[in-house]
């Protein structure tokens, strides 16, 4: 466990999480997602820290806190964006 996860865990007891599938979920993104992103949301899940973090996880049942639902929102948005004329970053052109 990462030591700041396990330094998390000591200050804010977690609920009782679920592992997810992460290679299929990275597959749908098309990106490989960090390995401490990855613990944290198999130990809390998805929700809303100290009322300003909020924490994303694949198929979440609240749109809001859906990392897949979120990413298509995303790019949709950046899309409409680049379409309009704002320069896209040389890392994803």
């Amino acid at each position: 466990m990462n030591p700041s996860l396990a330094r998390l865990t000591g200050l804010l007891p977690p609920p009782q999480a679920t592992p997810r599938g992460w290679a299929a979920v990275e597959e749908q993104l098309g990106a490989e997602l960090p390995q401490d992103y990855k613990e944290l949301v198999d130990t809390y899940g998805s929700g809303l820290f100290d009322d300003s973090v909020g924490l994303l996880e694949p198929g979440c049942p609240r749109p809001r806190y859906d990392l897949i639902s979120m990413d298509v929102q995303c790019r949709e948005s950046l899309q409409q964006l680049w379409e309009r004329g704002e320069p896209c970053p040389m890392e994803l052109d």
